[in-house]
């Protein structure tokens, strides 16, 4: 095939890839902006609401320490499961699909270095990508997988694994955090009200509180609907950064095309050039055997 004949071919599967990429652009910039106003004008909410939720865990661990009684006697005034807290998982939340840049690579070395240090009793991943990754490093350690679309927050699904995770005392959710179009951060955050988190806090309460009803009743509705909201909230979280990571994989692609497909347009044009060149130099060298 002609040289002038590949680089057409060039120009144009560039020019194809040109347009899908930019409507790839547009549909996560969209995406992005409808989930961005949501989350960041509920983040600071969901902060101050995982701040009182561990004011009512440490009141109610500091009224049970009161109670100078053996286990089974103490079970009997407390929340069913309190003493899960012994149990602590670990959930990755990835994604189903690639195209999200870098977050879910950084996101899964701050997963895998956090577990080599404090080696949680479970493991669970949330997307195939993250199962994926997992499995490549570690093929003999188990965990619990759980499926999630990546297009939506689904309820059904996030109820299924809301459930799961209201078994453990700790759960440790690890994501990427958007805090700029252009900066992405992995991030792990406890939404079981603890104080573990990867992001500097110093709220360190020392207030007393008089809670009405009973401590035991609020304690309860933490564990249960508390809980669920903040998980719900990381959910929108990672999604937020995926997207914006995903915004700027597609604008360095789409740069990097109009690079390669400046350069097919000038060797299109210099290999054009060439033929005109040559044809004309066979016109003449024709005129002169004539002559």
């Amino acid at each position: 095939m002609p040289a002038e004949k590949i680089i057409d071919f060039k120009v144009d599967d560039l020019t194809v890839y040109k347009t899908v990429i930019s409507t790839f652009e547009v549909i996560a910039a969209s995406a992005m902006q409808k989930v961005r106003g949501f989350v960041l004008a509920s983040r600071e909410f969901h902060a101050d609401l995982n701040v009182v939720y561990r004011e009512v865990r440490t009141a109610y661990q500091r009224q049970l320490k009161k109670i100078e009684r053996r286990k089974k006697l103490l079970s009997a005034v407390m929340p069913v499961g309190f003493f899960k807290a012994s149990r602590t998982i670990y959930v990755y939340l990835s994604a189903n699909t690639g195209l999200y840049g870098g977050i879910i690579a950084k996101t899964f070395e701050t997963f895998l270095g956090e577990i080599k240090k404090t080696k949680p009793d479970e493991i669970a991943i949330i997307g195939k990508v993250g199962e994926a990754l997992f499995k490549t490093y570690h093929p003999q350690e188990g965990f619990t997988y759980f499926d999630f679309p990546d297009a939506k927050i689904s309820e059904d699904a996030l109820k299924h694994i809301s459930k799961y995770l209201a078994q453990f005392g700790e759960v440790v959710v690890f994501h990427g955090s958007f805090k700029s179009i252009l900066t992405q951060i992995p991030v792990y955050y406890s939404v079981s009200g603890s104080a573990r988190s990867s992001e500097t806090d110093n709220a360190a309460p020392a207030d007393q509180y008089r809670f009405e009803p009973a401590l035991a009743d609020i304690f309860i509705f933490f564990e249960t609907e508390i809980f669920a909201s903040l998980l719900e909230q990381v959910f929108h979280e990672s999604r937020l950064a995926k997207l914006a990571s995903r915004l700027v994989l597609l604008d360095s692609a789409s740069s990097n095309i109009d690079k390669y497909l400046s350069h097919a347009i000038y060797s299109e044009q210099k290999s054009r050039h060439r033929e005109f060149n040559r044809k004309l130099t066979n016109t003449y060298s024709a005129f002169a055997l004539w002559q």
